[in-house]
């Protein structure tokens, strides 16, 4: 929980949103239906919870790409060169820097499928929407956040 509350709202509000989600949870523990697992309906009232958070944080600053690409190009191609099973908790807060650029709705659904591990039915049922809709906002994200990649890349080369 405290990891899909840091890559949708940061690591300094994580906590807090964490901790409510736990007690908005346990308040409306009667409306779980057990027509899906607990931990998806879980997962599904941080979503909405840390959502809400950054509806009402209007004015919340977050990193510009060229902030971030000064910050952290040399980094990321460090990352990217690495064979898969070589990731440190740098290149984790690295991945979460990039998640911070992407639109809410594209940060749960990266977090709860890459990081998390979430199956398709499960994100249908956190996300309350079809398997169509999870494929093509899954595939929307990741190609968002390439693209991200790419000009944080592109940028600290020029």
């Amino acid at each position: 929980m405290f990891g899909l509350c840091v890559s949708m709202v940061g690591r300094s509000a994580a906590e807090d949103a964490a901790q409510e989600v736990f007690l908005k949870a346990y308040e409306r523990l009667a409306d779980f239906r057990r027509d899906s697992a607990f931990s998806t309906w879980l997962y599904r009232v941080a979503s909405n919870h840390c959502l809400d958070l950054l509806r009402r944080e209007a004015r919340r600053r977050t990193e510009s790409l060229d902030d971030l690409a000064e910050r952290a190009g040399p980094r990321l191609e460090r990352l990217l060169a690495r064979p898969g099973g070589e990731r440190t908790l740098e290149d984790a807060e690295l991945v979460r820097g990039i998640l911070t650029t992407l639109p809410g709705d594209y940060r749960v659904l990266l977090t709860l499928r890459e990081l998390e591990g979430l199956e398709y039915k499960e994100l249908m049922t956190a996300l309350d929407c079809s398997m169509d809709s999870v494929k093509a906002k899954l595939q929307r994200a990741r190609r968002l956040f390439l693209e991200t990649l790419r000009h944080i890349l592109l940028s600290e080369r020029v």
